[in-house]
Parts: C-alpha cells; sequence; structure tokens
C-alpha cells in the first residue's frame, strides 16, 4: 500500500527499481570509455551530482528570492505541489544512485569503495532518504542539493582530466557551495524557522498544505545542517593543505632543476670558453624546461602539479573526492597525492607511501 502522502502516480518500489535498472544499463554502456577502475567508478556519480545540481536550481532560486510563483501563474498553491512532487522523484532518484553504486561497485570496483566514505556514508544516505520521504523534508534536500555543483566538477575531472581538471576551480565552487551557502542556509533555519514558509514546497493553502504545516516551525532542518557543516569544513581545510602542499613539491622541483642547470653551466667547455658553455646551457635549460612544461599540460593542465589517474587508493564517495597518483617531479620516488582532500586519505589509507618520506624532506629543507 503506498503512503497517502506521496503523489497517485508514484510507487517507490517501481521508481526505484527502474531507476536501478537504468543505472545498470548507462554503466554497461558507458565503462568501456574508461581505463581505470577509478574512472569507471565515478560514471554514476558524474550523472547523479549533475542532474541533482540542475533540479537543485529552482529550489535554490525560489528560496533565496522569496518568490510566489504559484501566484503569478495565478494558480495558488499549484507550483508547490508540482515542486513537491519534483522534490520527492528527486530524493528517490538520489537513493536509487546510492544502492546501484553499492550494488555494481561491490562487483565491479570493490577496491574504490572505502568502508567509511562508501559503505557508511551511502548507507547512512539512504535511510536519511526514507526519512525525508516520511518526515516530508524533501524539498529541504533538494535545496541542499546545490552543494553537489563541486561534485559534478570532481566527476569530471576524474573521467576527463585534460579537459576538467583544475584544483583552484575545484576548491572555489566547494567553498561557495558547502561553506558559504550552507552557512546561510544554516543561520537561516536556526535563527529563524519562518523561512521554510520560503521553501516552495511549502503552502498552507495548498493540496499540500499538510506538508507545509509539518514542516513550518520545526528546528529539525537547522540541526541537520549543523551537524553536516564540520565535515565540509574540514575537507575544505584540508583540501587548502593539499593544495599548497603540491604547490610547494613543484616549487622545490623547479628549484631544483634549476640548480642543477646552473651548475652545468658553470662547467667550461674544452676550449676554455665560459660564456659558449653558459649559453649552450642555456640552450639546453630552454629546452628542458620546454619539455617539462609540455609533460605537465600533457599529465594535467591547469593543475599544481601534474596528476594522473594510477592511484589505487579507494576513491571517495560522491561528497568526497577522488585520489590522485602525484607524477613525480624529482628523483626517483613516485609519491601518492591524495587528490584534492590529501588528509581525508587517512580514513581509508591502504598503504603508507612516499609522499609522507617527500614531505618530511621538504620540511628539513625548509
Amino acid at each position: 500500500m503506498m503512503p497517502q502522502e506521496w503523489p497517485a502516480d508514484l510507487s517507490i518500489g517501481h521508481a526505484t527499481a527502474f531507476l536501478l535498472i537504468t543505472f545498470t544499463l548507462i554503466y554497461a554502456t558507458a565503462h568501456h570509455a574508461f581505463k581505470t577502475p577509478k574512472q569507471k567508478s565515478y560514471i554514476l556519480s558524474t550523472i547523479s551530482s549533475g542532474i541533482m545540481s540542475l533540479l537543485s536550481l529552482w529550489f535554490v532560486y525560489t528560496w533565496i528570492t522569496g518568490s510566489d510563483a504559484g501566484r503569478m501563474f495565478g494558480f495558488e498553491g499549484v507550483i508547490s505541489e508540482a515542486a513537491d512532487r519534483v522534490a520527492r522523484y528527486g530524493t528517490v532518484f538520489f537513493r536509487s544512485y546510492l544502492i546501484a553504486d553499492l550494488l555494481i561497485g561491490s562487483v565491479v570496483y570493490r577496491d574504490q569503495i572505502g568502508v567509511l566514505t562508501g559503505w557508511v556514508h551511502h548507507l547512512a544516505y539512504i535511510a536519511i532518504m526514507f526519512h525525508l520521504d516520511r518526515t516530508h523534508y524533501s524539498g529541504l534536500f533538494m535545496l541542499a542539493a546545490i552543494m553537489e555543483i563541486p561534485t559534478f566538477h570532481l566527476g569530471l575531472s576524474t573521467l576527463w582530466p585534460m579537459r576538467f581538471r583544475h584544483d583552484r576551480v575545484f576548491l572555489v565552487l566547494f567553498f561557495l557551495t558547502r561553506i558559504a551557502f550552507h552557512c546561510y542556509m544554516i543561520l537561516s533555519f536556526t535563527v529563524s524557522t519562518s523561512s521554510l514558509t520560503r521553501l516552495p514546497f511549502v503552502s498552507e493553502t495548498a493540496g499540500f498544505g499538510k506538508t507545509g504545516r509539518a514542516v513550518v516551525g520545526s528546528r529539525m532542518p537547522g540541526v541537520l545542517l549543523l551537524a553536516a557543516f564540520p565535515m565540509h569544513a574540514m575537507w575544505f581545510i584540508g583540501g587548502i593543505k593539499g593544495h599548497l602542499r603540491r604547490c610547494r613539491l613543484r616549487e622545490l622541483a623547479t628549484k631544483e632543476s634549476v640548480t642543477e642547470t646552473a651548475q652545468e653551466a658553470m662547467t667550461f667547455s674544452s676550449d676554455g670558453t665560459a660564456i659558449a658553455a653558459g649559453t649552450e646551457s642555456g640552450g639546453r635549460f630552454e629546452a628542458m624546461m620546454m619539455e617539462r612544461e609540455s609533460d605537465e599540460m600533457t599529465d594535467s593542465p591547469e593543475s599544481c602539479p601534474a596528476a594522473s589517474l594510477t592511484s589505487s587508493s579507494p576513491r571517495e564517495t560522491p561528497l568526497l573526492t577522488p585520489f590522485y597518483a602525484l607524477s613525480a617531479l624529482a628523483g626517483s620516488q613516485e609519491p601518492v597525492d591524495r587528490g584534492y582532500f590529501d588528509e581525508i586519505h587517512e580514513l581509508n589509507r591502504k598503504d603508507s607511501g612516499g609522499l609522507g618520506l617527500l614531505i618530511d624532506a621538504e620540511e628539513n629543507e625548509l
């Protein structure tokens, strides 16, 4: 028996089954286009985050502007009912994605799903989706789904790193959505619960007015948002540290290359002409730098430093970040780059890699 509050044409079980089959077919069709397990594990994540981000735009716009779309069209409450239906479909869609990711991942890319950031995260959000439906908070979830924008960029940068990988762009998107907008939501839903009446799915006079009365005056949205913020803040701080660390590594590698080239430039040629030797060495230096720049552009454009998709560390699930193998810029070591948020690597760490040794050497030098 379908819950009374659900739209008559929507069966949770049927919708979930349909979406699970759809996700499976999409993965079966698309996974051949990508080589690494990490890339394959981000196929469904990219699709899900892109759709959720797109669906959330109208909810965010309506909430921020406080517009009454129903009155604008002359149908009091009609838009609220439509928005409520979209929100409920959105929670079913996201829940189906989480289930599909666990089912497919446990068979195909098991090593890419961490215990904490995979199984625990997904199962917790599946339970949250059921809770949101039962307590009429689906619209609130769609409002918060705007935070999936950096996840969408993350997925694109994993699937097509040559085109989309850019650390600074990701960090900016993360700050705007999961830090700034998140803080705005916390203040709105904790200082005054009247902000709930500005949500598009809340309407006292609409056919779904029952939904509106169920949420107006509740402090639960603010509590949920407050509980999620510390993790977002920790990820962002870790992302900043990781980006700065990679930039320092690149700077050290560049200094080492310049020092070696300068030493070569001081070597006299066989006839004792230092100028000729310096000119020749300078030419080699320019050629070397051009070759280095070419290599870095080939590996990862606009990133600091170059990265490749060869890491076997477990991936971060859609709300986290991927792991990349850092191309060695100096010496023979091949340290493991922990992605945008290297600090989170400790949660699912499988190896102790060479990055720690390289960082220790770097700190000793400085």
